[in-house]
């Protein structure tokens, strides 16, 4: 079952990032380094112990703010890959 969350734990200043955005790109660094691709939303969510819409709202957020870029893949696909940022980061 996930974990609920306070209302303001995800707010953090611009600059800096959330625990739920440190913990995702975390998660996608040691992902990429141990299986060469990134976690699908639904894996990423099941290790974290949260729900798929609050690792697709953090990858989104990373992203916005270059610590991810999303790469076309298919019709169908995203793939989520980090930034020279977000490689650095965390």
């Amino acid at each position: 079952m996930p974990k609920t969350r306070a209302v303001g734990e995800y707010a953090a200043p611009n600059d800096e990032l959330t625990t739920q955005e440190r913990n995702v790109l975390s998660l996608w660094k040691r992902h990429l380094k141990e299986h060469g691709a990134p976690p699908s939303l639904r894996a990423a969510a099941s290790e974290l112990g949260v729900f798929p819409n609050t690792v697709r709202y953090a990858t989104q957020r990373l992203a916005t703010r270059g610590y991810m870029r999303a790469e076309k893949v298919t019709v169908v696909g995203t793939r989520l890959t980090l930034s020279d940022k977000g490689k650095r980061a965390v």
